[in-house]
């Protein structure tokens, strides 16, 4: 509503220039555009040109501390000619009706029978309100809006009854005594600035009602215009066919009230059909809360709102228990009364900058310590809640339990570790008992063993070989161990392609990714290089490194990336992807590069799982790869496999 006050005080702008103007060079349509009827006053027109002015200074511009002051000194000057007009109520003529162009006003004065341009109630009234909100204009709290609408409204109904009486013919509407006569056009600039004053004030007073997005408000909007306008038309369709085509008075208010009545019934029911409407749409939205407030119960991760003080403003089942919280503490309780919390490989404050700042999330991996003393391992997802005009208000927390997956990671650090051991200790126990077997040969083979020492030595020759076949056993067992875990840990056979036909699958998943970036990407698979290659775990490898480079790019030069497969020998083939991107800064980051949800790069979006995600692929296939980066430089990824492993 704002933007449409600012027409409608160029409508008054207009309107009062216009008459001004007439009464400069004196042309009698620009002062009296209907003859017979008034014409507005040069005074009365100047001082809506001030009131427009001033208007535009206080709610339109707000250019400093002068402009607001000289709109005030304006909106003082049209209550101050208000105020003298007013004056000459009380027998106290101080002739500011012809301040100017008093001959022109004498002499239209004698053409008609009321005196036409001394506009002295109606129009000060009009100047005393429009004056008086003008001066109330942006003062603060919510009294000096109210009192700006109400006086708008009363405004809007003086400038009415001029316009109607004027539609209609009806003089008592506009003249009822020759010194209240008002022109039409003095009419019309009321009702215009009226309405331009409440619509600036639109959130204040009975207008916020009006200007309200919801239904109501959207209906009223609706309403009052055809409340008003249909009335007013109707009644000077019927009037004009009175004069046209004479007819007694009951048949035209019957015509007029039944037109009045057909309207209202079509009005009625576009008002059925859109409240019919907005109510099936209110249904599937309560249909869709429902849904997600059971969605919100059931999930079994811990889900938490907060404002932006951290204050838990709601939390699902499934965090009550986890978290030990009651629903009484509900809105009450803050978040670190609830549990502490460490994140993994970042700080408190680096969280809040990303959960806060543009990036508006962050996730990872976190350590929640509950009231109760439990602690579990989370993988913390926090999103900012915005409202309507996108200003961040809350946000919203989900904590996965991830405490089994760190529980396996040790169970099989572990177990991995008593594996290695046991290879050790079957591999150094070897030494010892062929050594200890070499001397018992060696004392065997002497003559001059008495009988008892024979058999000493052949208990000891029993127990070494039976040590020999418990080392053997020990062997063989860690070596099916071994085998098995090998076999188990196999990729599945599945379709093979070609390396290039892979190649052209992934460019062709990021062909929008690559044009709207302006990157050059350049391939070179050598002749022999183009093998048969297990596509599902190959094109995740090459879309992962690929999307990498376009996602990492530097904005300060055109993206290069090239890809490059050979053959160094024949049982050996080699990838390179290599970008002149942002690069990596391996000096802090090689010990994490392959880590799962590592970042290196907050600008853009990402999970942080595409580099552990190529390691996990290049390591299930036996081979390697080694990383070279320079920060502003760009980044170089060497792939090695042997052949025989990629079948």
């Amino acid at each position: 509503m704002k933007k449409i006050s600012g027409y409608l005080i160029a409508v008054v702008l207009i309107i009062a220039s216009l008459t001004f103007t007439g009464w400069v060079l004196d042309i009698q349509f620009l002062k009296r555009p209907f003859e017979g009827n008034e014409m507005m006053n040069p005074l009365t027109a100047l001082t809506m040109v001030v009131a427009c002015i001033s208007f535009y200074l206080q709610c339109k511009i707000k250019n400093g501390t002068k402009t607001l002051v000289l709109g005030k000194i304006l909106g003082f000057t049209v209550l101050s000619v208000a105020l003298m007009k007013l004056l000459a109520l009380t027998g106290i003529n101080v002739g500011v009706e012809h301040l100017l162009f008093k001959d022109k006003l004498l002499a239209e004065s004698e053409k008609v029978t009321r005196s036409a341009n001394l506009a002295i109630v109606n129009s000060s009234i009009g100047f005393l309100i429009t004056g008086t909100a003008l001066l109330l204009t942006g003062l603060k709290g919510k009294w000096p809006g109210r009192i700006i609408n109400l006086l708008g409204l009363t405004g809007f109904i003086i400038g009415a009854f001029v316009c109607v009486g004027f539609i209609y013919h009806i003089s008592e509407f506009y003249g009822i005594l020759p010194y209240m006569s008002v022109s039409p056009a003095t009419g019309v600039c009321f009702v215009a600035f009226a309405l331009a004053m409440m619509f600036e004030n639109d959130q204040a007073g009975f207008m916020a009602e009006l200007s309200s997005d919801y239904l109501g408000g959207k209906i009223a909007r609706g309403l009052i215009p055809i409340g008003i306008g249909v009335p007013v038309l109707f009644g000077y369709i019927g009037l004009t066919l009175s004069w046209w085509l004479p007819f007694s008075a009951a048949l035209g208010t019957a015509l007029l009230n039944m037109s009045i009545i057909v309207v209202f019934l079509a009005v009625m029911w576009f008002l059925a059909r859109a409240l019919n409407h907005s109510d099936a749409e209110r249904q599937k939205a309560e249909m869709e809360l429902y849904r997600q407030a059971q969605l919100f119960n059931i999930i079994p991760d811990a889900v938490i709102y907060g404002n932006k003080d951290l204050v838990i403003m709601n939390l699902n089942p499934a965090a009550q228990q986890i978290f030990n919280v009651r629903k009484e503490e509900i809105g009450k309780i803050k978040l670190d009364d609830v549990f502490e919390i460490e994140m993994k490989g970042t700080t408190r404050e680096t969280v809040r900058r990303e959960l806060w700042g543009e990036k508006g999330f962050w996730r990872g991996e976190s350590i929640l310590t509950s009231r109760n003393g439990k602690k579990i391992n989370a993988m913390t997802l926090l999103k900012a809640v915005e409202n309507e005009a996108g200003e961040k208000v809350g946000w919203l927390g989900v904590y996965t339990d991830i405490s089994f997956l760190r529980l396996n990671e040790e169970l099989q650090a572990a177990n991995n570790y008593l594996e290695q051991l046991a290879f050790i200790s079957a591999h150094d126990i070897k030494s010892p008992i062929l050594t200890l077997q070499g001397l018992v040969n060696l004392v065997t083979e002497s003559e001059k063993l008495s009988p008892q020492n024979q058999k000493a030595l052949s208990l000891q020759r029993n127990v070494i070989n039976q040590m020999q076949e418990t080392n053997k056993a020990l062997s063989e067992i860690l070596k099916l161990r071994q085998n098995l875990k090998e076999k188990n840990n196999t990729i599945v056979e599945n379709e093979t392609r070609p390396v290039s036909s892979i190649i052209n699958t992934v460019t062709g998943i990021l062909e929008n990714e690559i044009k709207s970036s302006g990157a050059k990407l350049a391939i070179e698979i050598a002749p022999g290089a183009d093998i048969q290659l297990q596509h599902i775990y190959f094109q995740s490898l090459f879309y992962n490194l690929l999307s990498n480079a376009v996602k990492y790019r530097d904005a300060a030069r055109p993206a290069v990336i090239k890809l490059t497969g050979f053959k160094p020998d024949a049982e050996t083939i080699k990838f390179v992807i290599e970008d002149n991107g942002l690069g990596i800064d391996l000096v802090h980051n090689r010990k994490r590069l392959f880590g799962m949800f590592k970042r290196f790069h907050n600008h853009v979006e990402g999970t942080g799982v595409g580099l552990h995600i190529v390691k996990s692929i290049v390591d299930a296939f036996g081979g390697t790869i080694e990383i070279e980066s320079q920060p502003g430089k760009g980044t170089r990824f060497e792939m090695t496999f042997k052949i025989a492993l990629l079948g």
